[in-house]
């Protein structure tokens, strides 16, 4: 469950005495496009007509209530945290957790829909601090 997976993260950073931060990202799913697998269109409100004069448009990327919007927003931020540092590796027991663990430097990353908690190192801050901006830039 969430629940222990974050009381896990809090001991651990009280053990090793790592630093700790919440993310949250306001616009996540708005940010993700809309899986190649489906082709979803709305109809524009009256008045108003695509560049042929067309009705519909079609979605490129997912709004709150989109049955796959909490997949879409996964993939894409599970995407960004792997290819953000190679090192990151995705924890067996809960797949919603990244980590890196190397001497001095230390960052796990346990992710919930759009909400972030980040335990990291001394050794790592510059690292988060990198990581933070990059990603509120992304989204």
């Amino acid at each position: 469950s969430q629940l222990v997976s974050l009381q896990s993260v809090f001991a651990m950073a009280l053990s090793r005495n790592l630093n700790l931060a919440h993310l949250d990202v306001s616009t996540a799913f708005l940010n993700s496009p809309i899986s190649d697998e489906f082709e979803l269109y709305v109809q524009l409100p009256p008045g108003i007509k695509g560049p042929n004069g067309e009705s519909t448009a079609r979605l490129q990327k997912s709004l709150y209530g989109l049955k796959n919007a909490s997949r879409d927003w996964f993939d894409l931020q599970e995407d960004f945290i792997l290819k953000y540092d190679a090192r990151f590796h995705k924890n067996a027991a809960e797949p919603c957790m990244y980590s890196i663990q190397e001497e001095e430097f230390e960052v796990h990353i346990l992710v919930y829909v759009d909400d972030y908690v980040v335990a990291y190192s001394d050794a790592a801050k510059e690292w988060f601090e990198d990581i933070y901006s990059t990603f509120h830039g992304f989204c």
